[in-house]
């Protein structure tokens, strides 16, 4: 049976529901029907072009946790209870041209919401190496955004080779994400996010080529890159490259993934919820205990743990 819903194409068969393959798309608990649901449904994804994503993102979620879950794919988290409960990272997931059945699992009666859009491949990368690097182009249009995200108490070298000329003639800019400068860019525009700080940069087709370094002021940073160059000019690119570099007043002799909090180093698991029992098991098997705290400068140290992990 097909029927029609906010101008989009959906198939309910045998409770299964197949997206149609547009730029962008809704889709929620109530395309299941009364039948759907209690023996779990198939959202199906269409493939996105190979150089494209299917980026799909839950905004509504309202379901007891023994009643029934969402999953975006088998090796995924179950997501269950309210929106809020589900951290913002796992509540989105990119669908590739490669990923076998791309299928959102609706198992139980879960009341949800979510939405679909096309995006460029390199929307939303999160790298969380101490070191490594990527290239973007050359492209005419894109749109990308690459998240470093570091352990507490470690820095970020970034390197970026942005321009056409040679190799030979690159000079490094070593500039600080203070000297934040907004600006209108035809051709490739850079916005890199360092916590409040912001900088930018803008590399017009036939630019020199140029090799700018950054040191971050905290363990994370967020670089987006638009490309809008027009047919009759080359591909814009970029290569970029990043290193940890520890603060050695934080992390002291510990070690990747390790602060340090007096005599000892400390962690934390945001995606590990258990009862203290079994919490004690889970610090044990990583080699250490449950953190106690004895003074305010230890739980300072926490604090700013579990605000930048």
């Amino acid at each position: 049976m097909i029927f029609f819903v906010s101008d989009y194409v959906y198939l309910l068969t045998e409770c299964v529901i197949r997206l149609k393959a547009s730029a962008r798309g809704r889709a929620h608990s109530g395309h299941l029907g009364r039948g759907g649901g209690g023996r779990g449904c198939r959202l199906l994804v269409p493939r996105p072009p190979s150089r494209a994503a299917y980026l799909l993102e839950l905004v509504k979620l309202n379901v007891p946790c023994a009643e029934g879950f969402l999953r975006f794919a088998p090796n995924t988290a179950p997501m269950c209870g309210k929106l809020e409960q589900v951290p913002p990272p796992h509540r989105r997931f990119y669908y590739f041209s490669e990923s076998k059945n791309p299928t959102l699992e609706v198992h139980g009666r879960p009341t949800f919401a979510a939405t679909y859009r096309l995006v460029d491949r390199c929307h939303g990368v999160v790298l969380e190496a101490d070191n490594g690097s990527f290239e973007v182009g050359p492209a005419r249009a894109l749109r990308c955004s690459y998240s470093v995200r570091l352990p507490y108490g470690r820095r970020i070298v970034l390197r970026l080779q942005i321009g056409t000329g040679a190799l030979d003639d690159t000079e490094l800019v070593v500039v600080s994400t203070d000297e934040a400068r907004p600006e209108r860019c035809r051709s490739m525009s850079l916005t890199l996010e360092d916590g409040d700080s912001v900088w930018n940069h803008c590399s017009q087709n036939g630019d020199p080529l140029r090799s700018v370094q950054i040191v971050s002021k905290r363990n994370a940073i967020r670089l987006n890159i638009s490309i809008t160059a027009r047919e009759e000019e080359e591909g814009m690119w970029l290569k970029a490259w990043w290193m940890s570099e520890p603060i050695e007043e934080l992390v002291g002799a510990c070690e990747w993934g390790w602060a340090a909090s007096g005599e000892w180093c400390v962690s934390a698991r945001r995606d590990a919820k258990r009862p203290w029992r079994q919490a004690e098991a889970e610090c044990a098997r990583l080699g250490g205990h449950l953190a106690s705290v004895v003074n305010e400068k230890e739980q300072s140290v926490l604090d700013d743990i579990l605000t930048y992990t």
